[in-house]
């Protein structure tokens, strides 16, 4: 046969097949021009695939049958564009690790730097990531019930001459209830361990026998002291004009101050400023002790008082929405060495609320964390999930819930809006007798006690302290009676 008649009987074989696909001028331009189970491809009516579980960014097409072509994925750590926004690996640089054989943070390393020291128990939560839930371990003198046994630090391990008292292990004193003072001793708080000492004769019953700049420190066998103001050192609560006597390791400082808790600088007095170590307390701390205040330049996170650099400046931190202006929410960032913060910014992509879900799943398996989904751009792992945080100053941020401290990075907690999964757990104040019982998971002296930002937030008769939790301090409603 000649090239040229093979040819032309070649085209026209071919003609003959378009012809049969698409039949004179019957084109679709959409899918709605085609009949059910049929998709629109190049103005054809073709056979649609099955809808796929993710979209694909930059085809044109709708592949997860959503209506919304190239949405795209959720972002994760592939040097691509997953969800189609222009940004490479966005909101995945300066994630935090969590244990999944996954490079999270988008630093070259998989699973680094993790760590079990804000596990707790009660929550339903592996926040330590070792495929156990409340499974308990050994017991350690932190103040927190490790073994899930509901006491806290019994048996605890400690150093020859000392025991565990109150989170720390320490020699024997009257202070800590090492041992009590006879009726006509005094326990002396300036002596370290503070010791019995024979009373000479006490000046005063209470405040009203000292000048107007004394307190009555009834501890002290009945003398006058000095009142201290806030940001001066303090022995104890009682040489405290106002606040309480505060241990600055809450803020990554040592010694102790007059202090009060805050979540913004508009709480503390003049000449101190609000001051955080991302370990869930805040305290007023003097401008000289604290860090760099906001608006002014910085090169890393610990630079702040706030605990937040970002483009080079301190960032003021925030504990609720309701702290932020316009549309902005108080949102969460990285900080620094595994740790995150909250600062007023735009909200995520999507409006996922408090414990919704936010992980990155392959085949069921979580694989990633996708912070762009919350409201509030913070996402936490908690082992085979991941859910949304909200912030919270006081448990009135939290309509269906309670605030009450929760990690929100591998080395850092925060107060956030914690839901009652059970629809029976109990509120602040109310009587308890396991954190179990509590909204917050938190139940101190037979009460439940919700977190806080100031005193004013918490009960008459209580106010708002750090208080020592392992690694952390989060700040939380205790009676004045209860220190």
């Amino acid at each position: 046969m000649p090239v040229r008649t093979y040819v032309h009987l070649l085209l026209a074989v071919l003609w003959g097949c378009s012809l049969i696909v698409q039949p004179g001028d019957d084109r679709c331009t959409g899918d709605e021009g085609c009949p059910t189970g049929q998709t629109c491809r190049d103005e054809v009516c073709v056979a649609a695939p099955p809808c796929a579980s993710l979209d694909v960014c930059g085809n044109g097409v709708d592949d997860d049958c959503n209506g919304i072509i190239d949405d795209g994925p959720p972002e994760v750590c592939n040097s691509a564009d997953d969800d189609c926004d222009g940004e490479v690996d966005e909101d995945i640089a300066g994630a935090f690790e969590i244990c999944n054989a996954v490079d999270d943070d988008c630093d070259g390393s998989t699973d680094e730097n993790l760590s079990a020291e804000l596990d707790r128990c009660g929550n339903d939560f592996d926040e330590d990531c070792d495929t156990n839930i409340d499974e308990g371990e050994p017991e350690v003198c932190d103040n927190i019930d490790n073994d899930c046994d509901a006491n806290i630090d019994e048996g605890a391990p400690c150093e020859a001459g000392t025991s565990c008292f109150f989170g720390r292990c320490e020699a024997p004193s009257c202070l800590n209830g090492g041992f009590t003072c006879d009726g006509d001793q005094f326990c002396d708080v300036s002596s370290s361990p503070a010791l019995c000492q024979r009373r000479t004769g006490a000046v005063c019953e209470n405040d009203a026998g000292c000048s107007a700049t004394q307190r009555c420190a009834l501890s002290l066998g009945g003398v006058c002291v000095e009142a201290a103001d806030i940001g001066e050192p303090c022995m104890g609560d009682f040489s405290c004009r106002d606040g309480f006597c505060a241990d600055l390791a809450a803020v990554g400082r040592s010694g102790s101050i007059c202090s009060v808790t805050c979540c913004s600088d508009a709480a503390c007095a003049d000449g101190t400023r609000c001051t955080t170590a991302l370990l869930g307390g805040n305290l007023c701390v003097p401008n000289a002790m604290a860090g760099a205040p906001t608006g002014a330049t910085c090169s890393a996170s610990e630079d702040c008082a706030s605990g937040i650099c970002r483009s080079g400046t301190c960032a003021a931190m925030c504990g609720a929405d309701s702290r932020c202006a316009g549309s902005d929410v108080c949102a969460g960032i990285s900080a620094a060495d595994s740790r995150a913060s909250f600062t007023c910014g735009a909200s995520g992509r999507n409006d996922l609320r408090s414990f919704e879900d936010c992980g990155v799943y392959v085949f069921g398996t979580l694989v990633g964390l996708d912070p762009g989904r919350c409201r509030n751009r913070q996402c936490v792992s908690l082992g085979s999930r991941a859910v949304c945080v909200e912030p919270c100053e006081s448990s009135a941020d939290c309509p269906t819930g309670a605030c009450g401290f929760f990690p929100t990075a591998p080395r850092s907690v925060a107060n956030v809006c914690l839901p009652d999964s059970e629809g029976s757990r109990r509120a602040g104040g109310a009587e308890c007798t396991t954190s179990e019982q509590c909204k917050s998971l938190e139940c101190v002296a037979g009460a439940c006690r919700d977190g806080c930002c100031r005193t004013d937030q918490c009960p008459n008769g209580s106010e708002c302290r750090t208080v020592l939790r392992g690694g952390a301090w989060p700040m939380i409603c205790l009676d004045r009676s209860v220190r």
